[in-house]
């Protein structure tokens, strides 16, 4: 497997359109993975 800087690993069964249609979330363009999970998966 390759090593890469983004070491956060998540599984979810959550479906994408529900996750959008509930929590809408920005990122920024330089954002890795694990911070775009990070800012994704907040309580609110």
């Amino acid at each position: 497997m390759k090593k890469t800087t983004n070491a956060i690993r998540f599984e979810t069964r959550v479906p994408l359109r529900e996750v959008m249609n509930r929590r809408l979330t920005t990122i920024g363009i330089e954002a890795t993975v694990a911070k775009a999970a990070k800012s994704m998966c907040h309580d609110q």
